[in-house]
């Protein structure tokens, strides 16, 4: 078992919320929300919106996509960082996070 792991069942089997559980939980997002490739931030790139249901597709992929240094999300598959959002969620300005359970081992 990995410490990563490890540090995960720790957080789930205390009921409280801890400092641990917290930084935790920064660190996992900081770490799902950075470029494996390049280090730089992902960011959510808003597109097109559904008028009847409002829902807003989107993707997530790295900053340095805009300049042509990085191409990363290319080449994984399309369910885990192209979704869409309630317009519910885009009214608060909230991007779900990319669904990370489908990525490939490598990653």
């Amino acid at each position: 078992m990995s410490e990563r792991s490890r540090r995960k069942q720790r957080v789930q089997d205390d009921d409280e919320l801890s400092l641990e559980s917290v930084e935790l939980d920064r660190a996992i997002e900081s770490e799902l929300l950075t470029c494996c490739y390049c280090q730089a931030p992902l960011k959510a790139i808003p597109l097109d919106i559904d008028d009847t249901s409002g829902e807003q597709r989107f993707f997530w992929a790295c900053r340095n996509l805009k300049t042509k240094t990085c191409y990363f999300p290319m080449g994984l598959p399309n369910n885990i960082f192209w979704l869409k959002r309630t317009e519910e969620q885009r009214k608060r300005n909230y991007f779900p996070r990319p669904d990370i359970k489908f990525l490939p081992r490598e990653f």
